[in-house]
């Protein structure tokens, strides 16, 4: 593909310094900022979404966490997810390097076309080592109503411990339920780690969609979430969790000073969370079976009720 000066300006725009990752998609509340996304102008090479939280910034988390609610995507416009199936994301530090960007900006396999704005201790020109990736993961709040939505209404029901690092990005789903009229929520969330030279390692990234489910699972459902807790010798959380949120003034679920005084919780098993779908975030006659702790728990509470 011939690059023209253009492209190459917004190459130089698209990576500045501070240019960080969210996954675009039609569905992304801000996809089209400043602009709505029903306007006929479409701001193609923009990266407002992709700004993380910083501790630095002294905000509140109620205060961030809606701060794309008065530019939601078109009427209409969905992220599908295919209960017990996939869905392929576009990680990118700027919507000009993804399907809705710019025709003629230089894409890559890359999440971002030079390694800062990814976090990550690995390099392009070398095999990539999964120990330097934070993970990213999908959540689902089954509420179509940004403004009445709660952090803690979301649970983790995907997570890709590889990622960020390439442009195109797969999530498997468990079995899901049918989202409400008007649609679900679903987050994107990836805190990236901080000790292997990642840069700025105090941020974290949330980003909003609203999503429909395709093929919904019958009576499956998924759990409120608990709070994921440090776990790498064991006793991890079971069953359904929340994002992780921290850095924040007030509103964190996670205690800062304790899980990242040394590192960074990532969405990771180190945390309780599997690579793939989370299949122990569901329930339902028809969705997927208890984990071992819930059944144990089940068969000894029925044993003292004989």
């Amino acid at each position: 593909m011939k690059t023209t000066a253009a492209a190459t300006s917004l190459l130089l725009l698209a990576t500045a310094a501070n240019a960080h990752l969210t996954m675009w998609h039609p569905a992304l509340f801000g996809y089209n900022y400043p602009n709505q996304s029903t306007d006929a102008v479409q701001n193609r090479n923009q990266n407002a979404p992709v700004a993380p939280l910083r501790a630095r910034e002294n905000m509140n988390l109620t205060a961030w966490f809606w701060r794309f609610a008065d530019y939601p995507p078109a009427p209409g416009e969905f992220l599908h997810l295919p209960s017990e199936g996939e869905v392929v994301g576009e990680i990118s530090c700027n919507r000009a390097f993804t399907s809705g960007g710019v025709p003629d900006a230089p894409r890559s396999p890359f999440a971002c076309r030079e390694e800062g704005p990814l976090h990550t201790a690995n390099r392009f020109n070398k095999p990539p080592d999964a120990k330097y990736f934070g993970g990213t993961a999908l959540s689902i709040a089954y509420e179509s109503d940004v403004r009445k939505v709660r952090p803690e209404d979301f649970t983790i029901i995907s997570v890709n411990a590889t990622s960020p690092w390439a442009n195109r990005t797969t999530y498997a789903l468990p079995r899901l339920p049918e989202c409400p009229k008007g649609g679900c929520l679903v987050g994107w969330h990836w805190i990236h780690q901080k000790t292997n030279g990642e840069g700025y390692g105090d941020e974290m990234y949330f980003t909003m969609y609203r999503a429909v489910v395709d093929r919904p699972g019958k009576k499956a459902k998924v759990g409120k979430g608990a709070v994921p807790k440090y776990c790498p010798g064991g006793g991890c959380v079971a069953g359904p969790k929340q994002p992780m949120f921290l850095f924040m003034k007030e509103g964190n679920n996670m205690d800062y000073k304790v899980v990242a005084a040394k590192e960074n919780p990532t969405y990771a098993r180190d945390y309780g969370f599997k690579d793939g779908a989370q299949k122990d975030a569901i329930s339902g006659a028809l969705g997927l079976a208890p984990s071992g702790a819930v059944l144990a728990a089940a068969l000894l509470a029925a044993a003292f009720a004989l």
